[in-house]
């Protein structure tokens, strides 16, 4: 299976802008990024895909939450729940659509005390698919892992990689690669940037999102 998807000239000049304008921001001394901490995100942007069999194209929101159960010196725990919306058509058949999709998940890290820190995910959820044609209904489990990297107080990055299967939908394993960049603003307000590609045997699809993050 060979990756087929490509950046549209448009989404990279929007992405580069976003990315660029975030990096001027001034930012606080907040030291210590997303993970062990409570956070809400709220963004959206746009989702896209490539492939001749299937191409199609839309917006996409999300709405998610972090709380940290347990900090210890040197490792932690956090719960997190997350609310997806996405609203297109698909390009070659005149076709509406939107998916909605909820998961729970919990999130392992171990904390160095240095510039990296390493963490696992596992997810369960249930998404939903509506078009003029068809419905389809599945409930969803992931797992993951990936790291955050502090590059200075205020600023950090968070790639990481995930495999989500979809038993009711197909047998195929759906791989998520994603990286996200975390900018605060101040103490309780932070901007982010992610950006993800997805590959399955069916199709292969990618992502922009811009958003804030607001702790309580």
């Amino acid at each position: 299976h060979n990756c087929r998807i490509f950046l549209p000239m448009k989404t990279h000049l929007l992405l580069t802008l976003a990315v660029s304008s975030l990096l001027a921001l001034p930012l606080s001394g907040k030291p210590d990024g997303l993970l062990g901490n409570d956070l809400v995100t709220l963004g959206g942007g746009y989702v896209w895909s490539n492939d001749s069999s299937a191409a199609f194209s839309g917006a996409a929101f999300t709405l998610s939450g972090r709380s940290n159960l347990l900090r210890q010196s040197s490792h932690g725990l956090d719960f997190t729940a997350e609310l997806d919306y996405v609203s297109g058509d698909y390009d070659d058949f005149d076709v509406d659509f939107d998916t909605r999709s909820g998961s729970l998940g919990l999130t392992y890290f171990y904390d160095f005390n240095g510039p990296v820190t390493p963490f696992v995910r596992a997810d369960i959820g249930y998404t939903q698919s509506r078009t003029d044609a068809f419905d389809d209904d599945s409930f969803l489990y992931g797992f993951g892992a990936g790291l955050e990297i502090y590059i200075k107080p205020g600023f950090s990055i968070m790639p990481q990689l995930r495999l989500v299967s979809y038993p009711d939908l197909t047998s195929d394993w759906s791989v998520d690669a994603s990286l996200t960049i975390n900018l605060w603003l101040n103490d309780s307000i932070g901007i982010f940037v992610n950006a993800g590609l997805s590959s399955t045997d069916d199709y292969d699809s990618g992502r922009v999102l811009l958003g804030f993050d607001g702790t309580f």
